[in-house]
């Protein structure tokens, strides 16, 4: 997929109904729950043999730079927000590889790191994360004080609009990104009306080629 390379400020980029988003070619994702055998624990293998979890079948993407900062819009249906109390907040989230050849199913390996970026909709700004494989996602130093991921997100019409942007380069343990790169990333999506958390999600199973226009 092509990062389009645009002449726009973070404020513009963060509203998913700029009219530079409609100038984008977005690409559609398709996605699938998670296996269990690729779940953490004993406990939520038994518990998810019962459960019909990652209901988000499928999500649009579009993604820009303005050689400063990087942004990406995802779309997905979601007809049970709002007018639901649920435990859990919908939650979204974009996974890269810190290394080339790190396996997306199980969220890299010990010598393998990917770094993930989260959202919920029940907190202002996005997190970052790294994994060395299922159930050892740790949050990247400075994201615990000051996080480098923007997000803002809009629900209407049975619809999730979410942009995230970040600068294309930080001081963290994270992806760094620079125009006329090939990157990789990979996707997964939380329906909180759904009691998903954690591994009970929908996400893509393989990665998705990313190139910064120059």
């Amino acid at each position: 997929m092509l990062v389009s390379m645009v002449a726009l400020g973070s404020e513009s980029l963060l509203d998913s109904d700029s009219p530079e988003w409609g100038k984008v070619q977005g690409k559609r994702i398709r996605l699938a729950h998670t296996p269990l055998d690729r779940q953490p624990s004993d406990y939520v293998k038994l518990v998810g043999e019962t459960w019909d979890y990652g209901k988000t079948e499928q999500l649009w993407v579009k993604s820009v730079h303005n050689g400063k900062e990087i942004f990406f819009l995802l779309e997905w249906e979601d007809w049970s927000h709002p007018g639901v109390e649920d435990d859990f907040p919908d939650g979204a989230g974009l996974l890269f590889p810190l290394k080339a050849e790190a396996p997306i199913e199980t969220m890299g390996s010990k010598e393998q790191q990917v770094n993930a970026w989260y959202w919920r909709e029940d907190a202002d700004r996005g997190m970052s994360f790294t994994a060395e494989g299922l159930g050892t996602t740790v949050q990247t130093p400075n994201s615990r004080t000051n996080s480098h991921i923007l997000a803002r997100a809009r629900w209407k019409d049975g619809r999730w609009r979410l942009v995230m942007g970040r600068p294309l380069t930080v001081q963290d343990t994270a992806v760094q990104f620079e125009a006329g790169g090939i990157y990789k990333v990979g996707f997964a999506v939380w329906q909180g009306a759904n009691r998903e958390r954690a591994g009970f999600k929908s996400y893509s199973n393989s990665w998705l080629g990313l190139e910064l226009e120059g």
